[in-house]
């Protein structure tokens, strides 16, 4: 039986980089990157530059996924791309963020459990 990790690894880092093309739109600074995903400044610049790249932990696969999930709501929600684009970065006074940006507050926690709060947020608004 052939072992999945190549692919797997492929895929991760796959993944790696259109998250960090929709980082790249919201404007993240690599400080603020590998703060949302909870990597070093070295794993980050190895994924992106093409090397052997890293076996992501699960964590900072979950918080990809977290990204890509928040990027969707964000695309079904506004049309508007300064929208789309700069919602994390727009003071927000919901009980969730308590007036911060939603950037500054998933940074400020650091945990998967903000970016999952950010999701649930925008997913109900997108039922709404």
């Amino acid at each position: 039986m052939k072992s999945k990790q190549p692919k797997d690894l492929k895929r991760n880092q796959t993944t790696f980089k259109v998250v960090d093309n929709i980082l790249n739109k919201w404007s993240c600074s690599l400080e603020e990157k590998t703060a949302i995903l909870d990597i070093s400044e070295a794993e980050c610049s190895s994924n992106l530059e093409g090397g052997s790249g890293s076996k992501f932990a699960d964590e900072t696969l979950e918080r990809m996924s977290y990204i890509l999930n928040i990027y969707e709501c964000l695309a079904v929600l506004h049309q508007n791309p300064e929208n789309r684009f700069g919602f994390l970065r727009l003071k927000n006074h919901s009980r969730v963020f308590n007036g911060a940006t939603p950037l500054a507050y998933i940074i400020e926690i650091g945990s998967t459990t903000a970016l999952d709060n950010v999701y649930k947020y925008l997913d109900g608004a997108r039922h709404y």
